[in-house]
């Protein structure tokens, strides 16, 4: 039950007939009287709640962009704060209901070509600033041993069902070629070293490992840095860039090359320089 600041009766829930007919205020006026007090009580909301239970909502087969109904409702909304309280009543409600990808998860978001133009226009000339900051936190982050080990559990258990993609493939078919039963792909999580897991490792005796290296997804990495990494356990590695897949024949040589030496592979820097140009 709610009790009325001004006359100290309670009810299931203060209405604008109670304000306006006992005490001469709107209940807009005895809102800024008393900011602080509720205006339905729990039972209220309670039953309210379960009313609605399996029923449609009021605006379900409603054009959510041109709908005059759909249109005022956002209007009423526009600058509202609301408290804290109700926030985290919300909260309370969606805990357990909201599924990892969110409330519009498997849903087909279509728009017309206006608002499709709209949404191209305002983005256009935006700076994104927001990956960096990610980028430099999971970078402190991995510096936890307890973070990074719990991050490489996790994504090893996703990464299980991860297929080759299509440059992985494409070293997959050279390696089969010219060297049979030697080379393993292991980019689902199949091995880790230190928390980075290798694409491919050799199976022939030989400490060597090849990663693929996306000229998008692996833009502003240096490969040296991944080989002194793989170094530290005892193993050389080979870095192919998707680039150079345009030229298969100068990949499978730059294979054989690798697969011929027995002590650590570590390409000079100008080799390095002519895989970035080429």
């Amino acid at each position: 039950m709610v009790r009325c600041e001004i006359c100290q009766k309670e009810f299931k829930r203060i209405t604008h007939f109670h304000t306006e007919n006992m005490h001469g205020v709107t209940l807009a006026e005895y809102r800024e009287l008393f900011p602080s007090t509720n205006l339905e009580s729990v039972e209220y909301r309670k039953s309210q709640s379960e009313s609605h239970l399996g029923q449609p909502a009021w605006n379900a087969g409603l054009n959510k962009y041109n709908d005059s109904r759909v249109e005022k409702y956002a209007d009423s909304l526009a600058g509202r704060e609301f408290t804290p309280e109700h926030c985290q009543r919300i909260s309370e409600a969606k805990v357990g209901s909201c599924s990892m990808a969110g409330w519009n998860k498997g849903m087909k978001m279509e728009f017309s070509l206006a608002r499709a133009e709209a949404i191209s226009k305002a983005l256009t000339g935006r700076e994104i600033t927001w990956g960096d900051k990610i980028s430099i936190t999971k970078k402190e982050q991995f510096k936890d041993p307890e973070f990074a080990k719990r991050m490489v559990a996790n994504i090893t258990a996703h990464a299980s069902s991860k297929n080759p993609n299509i440059p992985e493939q494409m070293v997959m078919a050279i390696l089969d070629a010219c060297f049979p039963n030697q080379w393993k792909y292991v980019g689902n999580g199949g091995t880790e070293f230190g928390g980075l897991m290798p694409d491919f490792i050799n199976i022939d005796g030989k400490k060597q490992l090849i990663e693929m290296f996306g000229d998008y997804w692996h833009r502003d990495e240096n490969p040296q840095d991944r080989i002194d990494h793989f170094k530290q356990f005892g193993f050389s590695t080979l870095v192919i860039w998707e680039r150079e897949l345009k030229n298969p024949e100068k990949v499978e040589e730059k294979i054989v090359s690798f697969s011929s030496v027995e002590t650590l592979h570590e390409p000079s820097h100008v080799e390095e320089e002519k895989v970035r140009h080429s």
